[in-house]
């Protein structure tokens, strides 16, 4: 079946936009030409750059979460992983909403605990509640009823117990 040179110009370029890994040998075969007068073809007319880009597409898949085209070896697109590795958090001192990475948060925990500061400012007001200066006297006369330690013992009007 005789093709005339637009013709085949043009179906060749349909081809290779429908399936990109095509092989250059399989549209040889079909129009009875060599693979390097294809190679010719696909140059001449800008149609792919060169067999790089023809390899790039078969290592190639869809994202699971948002179905852009990324490399096989990603698990995700970038803007998924963002997203997924993103934890949405409620600051424990002033209620305000915010957002840490999760690799951000077990850090946090493993230094602080399960304490959800927004930010430095509200760990200090934590920190300085609970393990500032004069915090928890209970405790402090509590060991020292005990004979734990050797800090007198003051009242709440500061006379000597």
């Amino acid at each position: 079946m005789p093709f005339t040179k637009s013709e085949r110009t043009k179906e060749i370029a349909a081809i290779l936009t429908a399936d990109p890994t095509v092989t250059l040998q399989s549209i040889a075969d079909r129009y009875q030409i060599s693979r390097e007068r294809v190679r010719q073809i696909i140059r001449a007319n800008n149609l792919i750059v060169g067999p790089k880009q023809r390899r790039l597409a078969t290592f190639r898949k869809p994202c699971p979460d948002c179905g852009k085209s990324i490399l096989r070896r990603h698990l995700r697109c970038m803007d998924c992983l963002i997203i997924s590795n993103t934890v949405h958090l409620i600051c424990m001192i002033c209620d305000k909403p915010y957002t840490r990475r999760k690799a951000d948060v077990t850090a946090t925990e493993r230094r602080r605990g399960k304490i959800n500061a927004c930010s430095r400012s509200c760990w200090g007001k934590y920190a300085g509640s609970h393990y500032g200066f004069r915090v928890h006297p209970q405790t402090i006369q509590t060991k020292a009823r005990q004979g734990l330690t050797k800090r007198p013992l003051s009242g709440k009007d500061g006379e000597k117990c």
